[in-house]
């Protein structure tokens, strides 16, 4: 029998959602639960699509400071909602290839994601949209996503608005000297897989022969594993040389992990 759901005004539920379905009949949704022996199991077009989501939204959430400068958000959305919108397609092609793959049970790393997308952007370099506000020239990503996006407006006297890459703190509009970029910075990147596994401290903007310290430290149930690059010191100093990104890896804590400390 049927549980008689009210909904509120204006809003309507249609669908499965865990072990309930819900259907609206003349203004007023009704609940079934359903039997959990009958309930459908995902199949691996589903268990992609999954993946590909979560692929996604990683990637918008790793470069989210410089979307939400360089997209208009538009009617009853987010820059984010707008960054999907107009890329959904070309980012689920980009990424298509590590989602069949982690159906298969592999385990994708976070600068995988970025390389995948930038080896389809450099393919495709008007595919990707980066930049899109209005009265500003659109900007398409053409290889890995850079560390500064120019919005240029159209027309004659063209002025510059630089955005910096989510790697540190972004720079405000105007094309001024206090806001344009130092002659000579290398952006270096530290990040930790999976991004809740732990912190990783040092990244920023350095000139070229810089002694920098990085630093990673694990969260509460994780453990340090090494650096994607095979270094297994929890500290490391590197000389800056070129834009680098460098990926602490942690993993859940076992037992045993928990008993040692």
């Amino acid at each position: 029998m049927a549980t008689k759901v009210i909904t509120q005004d204006g809003i309507k539920m249609k669908g499965n959602y865990g072990t309930r379905a819900y259907r609206t009949i003349n203004g007023v949704t009704y609940m079934y639960p359903i039997d959990p022996t009958k309930r459908h199991k995902m199949t691996k077009s589903m268990e992609i699509n999954s993946a590909l989501l979560s692929m996604i939204s990683l990637f918008v959430k790793t470069h989210y400071s410089a979307i939400k400068e360089a997209f208009d958000k538009g009617k009853m959305t987010s820059p984010r909602n707008a960054f999907m919108h107009k890329n959904k397609g070309h980012l689920r092609a980009a990424l298509m290839n590590l989602a069949e793959r982690s159906v298969a049970g592999g385990v994708i790393m976070d600068e995988e994601i970025e390389t995948a997308v930038a080896t389809y952007a450099t393919a495709n370099p008007r595919a990707i949209v980066i930049g899109n506000k209005a009265g500003r020239k659109p900007v398409y990503l053409t290889g890995a996503w850079p560390r500064y996006i120019d919005l240029e407006l159209y027309g004659a006297d063209d002025t510059t608005v630089r955005y910096q890459m989510p790697d540190g703190s972004y720079v405000a509009a105007g094309d001024t000297a206090a806001n344009s970029p130092a002659a000579g910075d290398i952006a270096i990147t530290a990040v930790a897989s999976p991004s809740n596994g732990g912190t990783v401290t040092g990244g920023g903007s350095y000139a070229s022969g810089a002694s920098v310290t990085l630093r990673a430290e694990a969260a509460n149930g994780f453990i340090f594993t090494g650096w994607s690059d095979g270094i297994t010191t929890s500290s490391r100093s590197i000389t800056v040389s070129g834009a680098a990104t460098y990926t602490a890896l942690f993993a859940a804590a076992s037992n045993d992990d928990a008993i040692g400390e």
